[in-house]
């Protein structure tokens, strides 16, 4: 597809119609996004096969992108409840989550497996942040503590 729009742009006339990865029109870090949506659908639609796994670094907005609407699963699936943040204060409720999915109701959502590589890096400067503190030091922030403890490390 590329071959095709260079051979047409040398030649100073316009291409004909077709699917080229110039035609992106928006921000650099959505079209990874844009992407993995376009391809889920599309693998289900067209060629009849699901989506099971994606394999990624820690991309929440992809991880936001690819999962159902709210909004649509509320009006399609009866007594769904939209889901609400953690309340801050004992016996209110939390407000709702902002519905970012836009992956069809007809697509499964994929699960989600972490790249170890990525992972190794984030646990890394985590420890190496922790040896800038100093020898003497013992003591390892909150934020560091959770992270380290929800990758399967001990705190």
């Amino acid at each position: 597809m590329y071959k095709i729009s260079n051979l047409w742009q040398s030649k100073e006339l316009p291409a004909p119609a077709h699917v080229c990865v110039r035609s992106y029109k928006g921000s650099s870090k959505g079209m990874e996004v844009t992407l993995a949506l376009e391809l889920t659908i599309q693998a289900k639609h067209q060629c009849g096969f699901i989506v099971c796994f994606i394999v990624t670094d820690d991309d929440t907005l992809m991880r936001a992108t690819l999962k159902h609407s709210y909004e649509h699963l509320s009006a399609m699936v009866p007594g769904f409840v939209w889901p609400c943040a953690t309340p801050k204060e004992d016996g209110k409720v939390g407000a709702k989550l902002q519905d970012t999915g836009k992956l069809s109701l007809d697509v499964p959502q994929p699960k989600w497996l972490a790249d170890t590589t990525h992972q190794t890096k984030v646990d890394a400067s985590r420890f190496f942040s922790l040896l800038k503190q100093g020898k003497g030091s013992s003591s390892i922030s909150k934020d560091d503590c959770l992270h380290l403890k929800n990758t399967g490390d001990i705190c």
